[in-house]
């Protein structure tokens, strides 16, 4: 998965790993948004019942296992689940199968019901891989001859694994509104502006010259009345 990335070690080849964290956060004054509108959820807006932390893998995890339970009255052993919930054995093997694929089905209704959106916050992993033949000298060999193996060290399956990050940096994205309320009103005073002259201290002009119009006509009239 996108968040857990995996690889496969060839044997008699090194393998070097290169990892790329990936940051992903979202202004706080999106909060007031809805979480479908703004595409994910805070900590707090979506509490989970196996997990203390709301990520979206673990929602995904979590709504699998209510889905099996729902469906087969147990969970797999791999999936999250309290002491007292029964674990599916292999005779409940299509049952849990059928149910979790249900479960991840965008058309299903129980997918609907899951409701899970990517978190807020969240920090991902990915991974680049390289391998390529490697002939392991006998300096090599006695290096890790004397920390692993007690005998001789093995000529074949052996693998050479080397993890490390790609950049000293990383960038961070954020969730951000690219067109709030006040931009739209300020796109809006711009094309009156543009097309007609108008701007909003026109409005309260014209609105200060009909008020102060209405007053002077109406004490123009006490003024006749009087005389």
């Amino acid at each position: 998965t996108p968040s857990h990335p995996s690889t496969y070690v060839h044997a008699d080849r090194a393998t070097t790993i290169k990892i790329v964290p990936e940051i992903k956060t979202t202004k706080e004054e999106l909060r007031r948004w809805d979480p479908k509108l703004r595409g994910c959820f805070f900590d707090d807006e979506r509490p989970l019942q196996y997990f203390q932390y709301y990520t979206e893998k673990n929602c995904d995890l979590e709504c699998e296992s209510n889905a099996s339970l729902s469906r087969c009255g147990c969970v797999p052993f791999y999936h999250p689940r309290t002491r007292d919930t029964p674990v599916c054995g292999p005779e409940k093997y299509d049952c849990c199968f059928e149910s979790i694929a249900e479960s991840i089905d965008p058309d299903s209704p129980s997918f609907q019901n899951c409701n899970c959106l990517p978190a807020c916050f969240e920090i991902e992993y990915r991974i680049s891989v390289a391998n390529f033949q490697r002939n392991f000298s006998t300096a090599t060999a006695k290096g890790f001859q004397s920390g692993i193996f007690s005998g001789n060290f093995p000529e074949n399956n052996f693998a050479l694994v080397t993890v490390q990050y790609q950049t000293q940096k990383v960038i961070a994205q954020m969730r951000v509104a690219v067109f709030s309320f006040t931009d739209f009103i300020a796109n809006i005073g711009g094309l009156l502006g543009l097309f007609l002259g108008f701007s909003f201290l026109s409005l309260f002009e014209i609105i200060y010259f009909f008020v102060l119009k209405y007053y002077k006509k109406r004490s123009n009239k006490r003024t006749d009345t009087d005389n």
